[in-house]
């Protein structure tokens, strides 16, 4: 029956297989109005091989959206292409209309973690922004490519040059949340090579997102400005903003940031030295991690078991743990993570004299992120 159609379909002149999706897709709109779930990629595919562009281009996007609410990402992508091939055919739309696909295409890429063509794609969404005087896409499009795994110990210059224009351009009176967001990100990103500026835009972003209620960008400023902590004050003032940001998530029911919270304590309290303090933490970060239930928690609470055997001298169990935890954090790079994690390992082979591995750990590390700079 599907070969018969196959057969039947390219005897058809290209005019009249043109025709024929057009009507079929005009039926599928009368059809499913008020439809709960219409289906949107095929309404994209029967417009698009109808010669409507328009059409084949707005609902390519809307099935795009969707997908990437029901995280469909390698599906949004594609999605997202059609919408950009056929915007592209129709070749009337605005410089920002195709930067807003652009972005989508951009942030489904970082998700289905095609990272190298999706930072392309941003910085290209970013440069449709400046084109065309849109402050608004060329801020949302340096937030999106600065989503993408850090630089580890080091500032990402194509990074940090996209938030630098994006916040010269976008004044807090036009978007004071995008505003606070780029502050906070900025300042994430500099926390390496300025970190008294990193400091001075977090502080400023701090302030800016409680005068808003913004509570999202509140407990993702919280936990950067703890890690940017320094001086003789600098653990407590580091405790202090992530009790900030404890407090924060229990009143909000974030779980996510009190997963951060909790991560951000374990670690300054172990600097402490409050032994008590710190068994007490990681049991509250473990209900949480527990009741998230996402494998970057798991790897969390590997390391935080990891520490606690090292600090008991337990340390095969404490290798065990260190290795699961950052079979992740070497998937997922984060410079915290992996100093926080690479370090539990460096301690513990040092600990039991086992140099020669420690020395061959390290160059992994350095071969790995060149950019890292490793102390032997």
């Amino acid at each position: 029956h599907a070969l018969s159609q196959e057969a039947v379909y390219v005897e058809l002149s290209p005019t009249h297989r043109a025709q024929l999706h057009g009507r079929v897709g005009e039926a599928l709109e009368r059809l499913l109005v008020g439809a709960p779930d219409p289906p949107l990629a095929d309404l994209a595919r029967h417009f698009g091989a109808a010669g409507d562009p328009r059409k084949a281009m707005d609902y390519a996007m809307r099935a795009g959206h969707r997908a990437m609410d029901q995280l469909a990402f390698q599906e949004a992508a594609s999605l997202y292409e059609h919408a950009l091939r056929a915007f592209d055919r129709y070749g009337g739309g605005e410089v920002a209309e195709r930067g807003e696909i652009l972005l989508a295409l951009g942030r489904a890429g970082l998700e289905s973690e095609d990272l190298v063509t999706a930072k392309r794609i941003l910085v290209e969404a970013a440069a449709a922004g400046r084109s065309s005087g849109s402050g608004s896409l060329l801020a949302r499009a340096a937030l999106a490519r600065a989503q993408s795994p850090v630089r580890l110990g080091a500032t990402d210059p194509e990074v940090s040059a996209l938030l630098e224009e994006a916040l010269e351009r976008l004044s807090p009176e036009q978007d004071p949340t995008l505003h606070v967001r780029l502050m906070s990100r900025l300042g994430a990103e500099l926390w390496y090579t300025e970190p008294s500026r990193a400091a001075g835009l977090l502080d400023e972003a701090l302030a800016a997102s409680r005068a808003l209620g913004d509570n999202a960008a509140l407990a993702r400023t919280l936990h950067w400005r703890s890690n940017v902590s320094d001086g003789p004050d600098a653990i407590e003032e580091a405790l202090a903003h992530s009790d900030e940001l404890l407090r924060l998530a229990m009143r909000t029911g974030d779980d996510e940031a009190a997963e951060m919270a909790h991560r951000g304590r374990a670690t300054w309290l172990l600097f402490q030295g409050d032994r008590e303090a710190l068994d007490k933490e990681i049991e509250a970060a473990r209900r949480v991690i527990v009741r998230r239930d996402t494998l970057g928690g798991r790897a969390l609470m590997d390391c935080l078991d990891a520490m606690r055997a090292l600090l008991e001298g337990r340390f095969e169990q404490a290798e065990k743990f260190n290795r699961r935890s950052l079979a992740w954090v070497l998937r997922h790079p984060d410079p915290a993570d992996l100093a926080r994690v690479g370090g539990q390992l460096a301690v513990l082979l040092l600990q039991q004299g086992r140099l020669e591995e420690l020395e061959r750990a390290l160059q992994q590390l350095e071969t790995r992120f060149p950019e890292l700079q490793v102390a032997h």
